[in-house]
């Protein structure tokens, strides 16, 4: 048995859930759009970083560690 569908879920532009992607019922009840695939984590993270560089007039210094 799946669970629910968080009730205040939404579709952000990003699909980092690999679980989701053969359940178009979930998919939809989140408005995840069929044509979006899954992104994995590291790639999301870069994407994220990518739209903040591109909107603020001076990036943040941001220290990460992968372990």
């Amino acid at each position: 048995m799946r669970p629910p569908t968080p009730p205040r879920a939404r579709w952000t532009g990003r699909f980092s859930c690999p679980e989701w992607a053969d359940e178009p019922v979930r998919r939809r009840a989140v408005g995840v759009p069929e044509e979006a695939s899954h992104v994995p984590n590291p790639r999301l993270a870069l994407g994220l970083l990518d739209q903040l560089a591109t909107s603020l007039k001076r990036v943040p210094v941001i220290v990460a560690d992968a372990g």
